[in-house]
């Protein structure tokens, strides 16, 4: 408790604690949160139908229409 004291009557300390503490409110007030959606690399066209050999299987891709469910980030 006596060092935190000693830390708080020294003024060079005072101003890295209070640039510590700005700096933390600025990302607090300025922060946006991130949002990604998962995307294809390719465009459907480029995938339909095409033969991928994996080991010693061939994988063909076949686009199909789906109800897709947003996932929400926390």
């Amino acid at each position: 408790m006596i060092q935190i004291t000693k830390l708080l009557h020294n003024p060079h300390s005072i101003k890295v604690l209070s640039f510590l503490v700005g700096l933390g409110l600025a990302v607090l007030l300025f922060h946006k949160p991130l949002t990604t959606e998962k995307t294809l690399a390719l465009s459907v066209e480029e995938i339909q139908g095409r033969v991928v050999p994996n080991g010693n299987k061939c994988y063909s891709y076949v686009a199909e229409d789906c109800p897709c469910e947003k996932s929400v980030s926390k």
